[in-house]
C-alpha cells in the first residue's frame, strides 16, 4: 500500500515538473521569439539608413553590415545564426529598377533556413511563380517567419519630391531676378535663346570644373543672381542643365543617375521644370 501511495505522489511530482518545464519551455520560445523580431528591426533599421544615405543597397550582408563603418554599430550584437538577409541588385518591376534585401528570422516550431527559404517561390505569398530575386512583388508567410522587406522603391517618390523642390528654389531665385534685376528678362548668363548649359557653366564658371560631381565653384552669376552649389547640381551629385528658351521662359532638368533611380530600360529618370511669363 506505501509502495503504491508513493507512486502516485512521484507520479504527481513528475506531472508537476512536465507541466513546469512546458511552461518554461513555452516562455523561453516566446523570449527567443520577441529577440528575433528586435533583431530582424535592428537589422533592417541599418539597412535602411545606409539606403537613404547611398540611395542603393548593394549585396547586402550581416557580415557586411557589422563591418560598415556608418551602420555596423546597430547589428554587432545580431546573432547572425538566427537572423538572416537575402539581398537581390537590379529587380525589375516594369516600371521602375530596385534593390531588395530581405531581413529573416525563422521560428524554429516552423522550420528552418533547410525547410524554408525566401528563394523558393512557393513561399512568396503574392507571387508563387516567382521568388525574391524576380518578383514584382514579394511578401513572406502570416506566421513562423518574423521579417521585413526593404526596397530602393521606396525612397524613389521621396528623393523625386525632394529634387523637384530643390529645383523649384532654384526657379524662385531666377524669378526674383526676372522681377527685379534684369527687368522682364530671365537671368541666363552667358547662354544665348535656345541655348542649354549647366547652370555652373551658364554661370561664369569653365566648362571642365563645371561638370564634375564636385562643386568647384560655391556661387556662380547669373548676370546679377547668385547660384549656389545647391543650385548648380542635383541631391544626386549630378550638374542641373539650364535652357534659356526665350527672354520669358527658361528650364532646369535634372538626371538621376543609373546607379539611383532608374526606369525598367535602366535609363536614369530626368525631372524638368520651367518658369514663363506671358
Amino acid at each position: 500500500m506505501f509502495v503504491f501511495v508513493l507512486a502516485l505522489v512521484f507520479a504527481a511530482v513528475l506531472s508537476v515538473m512536465a507541466g513546469q518545464v512546458a511552461i518554461l519551455q513555452e516562455g523561453l520560445y516566446e523570449s527567443q521569439a520577441h529577440l528575433d523580431a528586435y533583431y530582424v528591426g535592428v537589422s533592417s533599421e541599418a539597412l535602411r539608413m545606409r539606403m537613404i544615405r547611398t540611395s542603393n543597397l548593394g549585396t547586402a550582408s550581416l557580415d557586411d553590415l557589422v563591418h560598415s563603418g556608418d551602420e555596423g554599430f546597430k547589428v554587432k550584437a545580431v546573432d547572425d545564426a538566427r537572423v538572416h538577409i537575402a539581398s537581390q541588385g537590379k529587380v525589375n518591376d516594369g516600371s521602375y529598377i530596385f534593390d531588395r534585401a530581405l531581413v529573416f528570422a525563422v521560428d524554429p516550431k516552423f522550420g528552418s533556413l533547410s525547410t524554408w527559404s525566401p528563394s523558393d517561390a512557393s513561399n512568396n505569398r503574392c507571387d508563387p511563380d516567382h521568388d525574391i530575386t524576380t518578383a514584382a512583388t514579394w511578401c513572406g508567410p502570416v506566421s513562423g517567419v518574423v521579417y521585413d522587406l526593404i526596397e530602393t522603391r521606396e525612397i524613389f517618390l521621396q528623393t523625386l519630391t525632394d529634387e523637384v523642390l530643390r529645383m523649384d528654389i532654384t526657379l524662385q531665385k531666377i524669378a526674383r531676378g526676372y522681377n527685379v534685376v534684369e527687368k522682364a528678362t530671365f537671368p541666363h548668363g552667358n547662354l544665348l535663346v535656345g541655348q542649354g548649359a549647366s547652370v555652373c557653366y551658364a554661370g561664369d564658371g569653365t566648362a571642365e570644373m563645371c561638370f564634375s560631381t564636385a562643386c568647384n565653384y560655391p556661387v556662380v552669376m547669373l548676370q546679377q543672381t547668385p547660384m549656389d552649389c545647391s543650385d548648380q547640381f542635383s541631391d544626386w551629385g549630378n550638374a542641373t542643365v539650364l535652357t534659356y528658351v526665350s527672354p520669358k521662359h527658361i528650364a532646369l532638368v535634372s538626371s538621376s543617375p543609373r546607379a539611383s533611380v532608374k526606369h525598367a530600360n535602366g535609363t536614369g529618370l530626368s525631372i524638368a521644370r520651367e518658369l514663363r511669363v506671358p
